[in-house]
Parts: C-alpha cells; structure tokens; sequence
C-alpha cells in the first residue's frame, strides 16, 4: 500500500511539474517567434500561430507577464479565500437568470467595441452580393450557408433601410450577439460538465483564439458556432440523463442548416442514438431521426421556393463540389499548407498544447462524454486537415474557427476535473493566463486593422 501510494505521488508530481512546462514551453515559444527573432530575420509567414505577442511589443509583453506572475503568486498566497470567494459568485452567478444574461449583453457588449475589421476576399465579396441579391430575391443565399445567410441578408435589410447600417456593419453587430448567447452557452455548459470549476473550465476554453468569431466577424461561421456549442450542451445534456437525444438532434440539424460544416458532427450524433438504441430506447432515435431529417427537409423547401432551387444544390454547393468535383475542395497535400494549418490549429485552440500531455497521462478516459467529445474533435480536425482554405490558411481562419471549440472543450474537461493535482489552481490560472494574452494580441489587433 505504501509503495503504492508513493507512486500515485510520483506520477501526480511529474504529471504536475508537465503541466508547469507546457505553459513555460508556451509563453517562451511565444515570445521567441513574436519579439526575438524578429529582430535578426524575418519570421515565417507559416508561424501566425506562434507570433501574436509582436502586436505587443517588448514593454507590454514583460508587464503582462509579470501580472500574470502576480496574479498566480497572489492565489498561492491565498488560495482559500480566493477559492471562497470564487465559488460564492459562481453561485450566485448561476442561481440568477437574470445575472447570467446580463454577463451575456456585457460580453455581447464588449465583443462590439472591440469588433474585427479584418476583412478577407469573401468578407468584401458580401459588400455588394447581399444588397444586390436582396434586392433581386430578398437575399443572398447558398446551399452551403441557407439560415446564416438568410438571417444577415434581411438583419441587414432592416438596418440599413432604419438606421442606414453597412453590410459589414450589420455582420459585426450580429456576430457580436451570437457572442453573447455563446458566452451564456458556455458558463450553462461548463456548470453542467465541471460544477465546482465551472468558471475556470469556461476561462480555458475562452482562452482560445477562435473566440475571434464572435469579436464581430463579419462573415458565416458566427451563429453556426452559437449553435454548435448549443449542441454540445445539449449532448452533454442527454449523456448525464437530463433529457433525451431529441434535442441534440434538433440542434445539430439546424446548425448544419445554418452551414453545412456543422455535418462533420454527425458521427459525433450518431454515437448518441446507438447508445439509445443499445438500451432498446427505439421510439426515442425514430423521433430524433425524424425531427432532425425534417429540419433539413423543411429548410431546403422554404428555400426552394425563396431564390434557392433544388436543383441547384449538386451544381452550387461546396459539398457536391460543384458538380461533382470532390477533389477540387480538398486539399492538396503540401508541407507548407499543413505547416500552416497546424500553426492555425495552435491559435485558435492553444489548449491543444496540452493535448498530448493528457492522452500520454490516460486523463482522456473513455467515458460517453469523452467518446462524443473525441468524436466531435476528430472528425472536426479530419475537417480542418482535408477541406481546402481556398483563400489561404490565414485568410480563411474563420472556415475552421469551430473545430476549436469541442476540442477545447474535450482539453479543458479533462484538465479541470484532475482535482488530485498539486498546485491545481495555480497551473490553470497560468495556462489560462498564457493562451489569452496571446490569443486576445490577435483578436484586438484585428480591430485595429485599416
């Protein structure tokens, strides 16, 4: 038993001093490829990943840092208290509706003010395709994006014909919204997968750069994402019997209605309905099945006879590769294109540093909610690593944005429920501390854009 017990220590020290490492490893790499070489050559175009803190320069950076050094020094010395008084917001947080809502209209808020004015080839593009469609068919619509389209097409009639609102100017403020339901999303879901480190876990996961959609992004990944996360709440839901695998049928099915890259999720469902059909729940699939094949059946009608024939979908979408051109949407297997996807991957989930780390260490058990989430996670990144960036990796960031968010999720659930590790909170607050000062150099550097 003694022996035991001094291994189960050993392994928890090492496993704690990884931990410290990988946030060392991280904030040096940052400041390496950000401020110090720089300085002697050039950096690659390929390490965007890596390189945010440059928005910064030398003297803010070292300040951030020492606050953070400060601010995990000042939990150390009083961890309890702090502890207490965290755990007595969350609380209240969570028992007042209204107070969830209103940290939702704040960061709804704050994502507006701080709103991106990084625009790519598309984001120009639905300039003038939007007020030419909607005045020809009442909206710009595609096969690949019917409901995200739509919604912005006539959000933007409205505002430009009552308050002369751009186009642009309309995605930032809606995008902004979706903001604020995904950050009340993501505190309901936190509380329901880690209880007592609700507030933390949500900190790790909006620590990830991919949080850029919401700051305003005027483009069609923004209310899908929302979706996304709703789904994801909705299955961790189900998986933890609070209700049944309706609702997350339901959910997906509007997400891929709103763009079809949400499909990717689908085996992610699937596993959901064979572990009903394994307890012989077959009335509960059939409904689910039911409701999610009308949702997409129903959408396509509404926009058959709203400017979006059917027979349009095999020569127009993405998905058919206009007309059977598969190939022509994937991507071609080249070093430096894959060198820019993993650096794109780091930006907008850097919880991936500790991916590794947590499978090598089997925290990653193979529980239902880590099966749904991997599944999520896997398939979101066979995603991100076939589908082509037709306008170029970075340009086209906000095509792969929500492949970051369940496998930040799947990294963050894992991390914060290790309660037996020494200096728990510490390391969570500097991860958290080293992934947002890098990931928000990048999204408050976009509004700053001209």
């Amino acid at each position: 038993m003694a022996r035991e017990a001094r291994w189960r220590f050993d392994r928890t020290l090492a496993e704690h001093r990884i931990y410290i490492a990988v946030a060392v490893l991280a904030v040096s790499t940052y400041v390496l490829v950000g401020l110090i070489l720089p300085t002697w050559f050039r950096t690659p175009r390929f390490l965007f990943g890596f390189n945010q803190f440059k928005h910064l320069g030398v003297p803010a950076t070292a300040l951030l840092c020492l606050l953070g050094v400060a601010a995990i020094l000042l939990y150390h010395w009083k961890r309890r208290l702090v502890d207490d008084l965290v755990d007595r917001f969350g609380s209240v947080l969570f028992s007042r509706k209204t107070l969830l809502v209103g940290v939702a209209v704040l960061s709804a808020a704050l994502f507006f003010s701080l709103r991106s004015n990084f625009l790519n080839p598309d984001s120009i593009d639905l300039t003038w395709k939007l007020p030419r469609d909607v005045a020809l068919k009442g909206s710009h619509v595609t096969h690949d994006e019917m409901w995200e389209l739509y919604l912005h097409s006539r959000f933007w009639h409205y505002t430009n014909r009552f308050a002369g609102w751009s186009v642009t100017f309309s995605y930032q403020a809606l995008s902004s919204l979706a903001g604020g339901v995904f950050v009340l999303l993501l505190l309901l879901y936190a509380r329901l997968l880690v209880p007592r480190g609700a507030l933390a876990l949500a900190g790790l996961v909006a620590a990830g750069g991919f949080m850029q959609l919401f700051f305003g992004d005027p483009e069609n990944y923004t209310l899908t994402g929302a979706l996304v996360l709703a789904y994801l709440y909705a299955s961790a839901g189900h998986l933890r019997g609070r209700w049944g695998v309706f609702w997350p049928s339901v959910l997906l099915a509007l997400a891929i209605t709103f763009h079809l890259l949400a499909g990717w999720l689908l085996p992610s469902l699937a596993y959901l309905h064979f572990l009903q059909l394994r307890k012989r729940n077959h009335g509960a699939v059939a409904l689910a099945v039911a409701a999610f094949l009308s949702i997409i059946v129903l959408t396509l009608l509404f926009f058959h006879f709203h400017g979006l024939p059917l027979r349009d979908l095999y020569w127009e979408s993405h998905a058919f590769g206009h007309g059977g051109d598969i190939l022509a949407m994937l991507a071609e297997p080249k070093a430096l294109y894959y060198l820019g996807l993993l650096n794109l991957l780091f930006l907008l989930a850097p919880l991936v540093w500790l991916a590794l780390p947590l499978l090598a260490l089997r925290r990653v058990t193979l529980e239902p909610l880590n099966v749904h989430l991997l599944l999520a996670s896997a398939f979101m990144l066979v995603y991100m690593f076939s589908w082509k960036a037709t306008l170029g990796v970075y340009s086209d960031w906000n095509l792969f944005a929500i492949a970051a968010i369940p496998l930040s999720a799947l990294v963050g659930y894992n991390l914060s429920r290790i309660e037996t590790l020494p200096h728990r909170g510490e390391i969570l607050l500097a991860l958290s501390w080293v992934f947002a000062m890098h990931s928000y150099c990048w999204i408050v550097s976009n509004h700053f854009r001209t």
